[in-house]
């Protein structure tokens, strides 16, 4: 959470907002100290049924998606890192996508990364089939170890 402490306090001022979702099945209990270890003066917001990963066909963490002021996603749920920490592990430049980032908060809707709504259409595609069970059974695991059934929750993780 620090390298999106360091973006949300560069362009806060600039009509930009941040909404951090921790996904985590303890709740708030499991989430808090990461949440307060990162300092974040944004909004931070626990999804203990894991709804947002579903409804966004979101896979991986951190997961980023853009919504314009109007409630439109102007760029879907991609891989999204704040800083280049992690690139000896994960091979990914974060500079291009965080330039980005900047260019869409000082130029709106006339940023060259606003997807066109054929884009948007072409990677918001129904979820496949294999991920929709495996989002099933995450959710049937999630459920069963809730009911103090961890053991009876394994084969549904797998």
């Amino acid at each position: 959470m620090p390298g999106w402490q360091t973006i949300y306090s560069e362009l806060k001022n600039q009509n930009f907002e941040i909404i951090s979702i921790a996904e985590d099945t303890g709740g708030v209990k499991a989430a808090l100290p990461w949440i307060e270890a990162g300092k974040a003066d944004y909004l931070v917001l626990v999804d203990k049924q894991h709804v947002v990963t579903r409804l966004y066909n979101m896979v991986n963490v951190p997961t980023a998606v853009w919504i314009n002021e109007q409630g439109r996603i102007v760029r879907p749920n991609e891989v999204a890192y704040s800083n280049n920490k992690g690139i000896g592990i994960t091979k990914v430049d974060t500079e291009p996508w965080i330039n980005g980032l900047r260019d869409w908060v000082k130029n709106g809707e006339k940023s060259p990364f606003v997807m066109s709504e054929a884009e948007l259409r072409e990677r918001l595609k129904p979820q496949n089939p294999d991920w929709a069970l495996a989002s099933a059974e995450f959710g049937l695991a999630e459920y069963i170890y809730q009911m103090d059934k961890g053991e009876a929750a394994i084969p549904h993780y797998k």
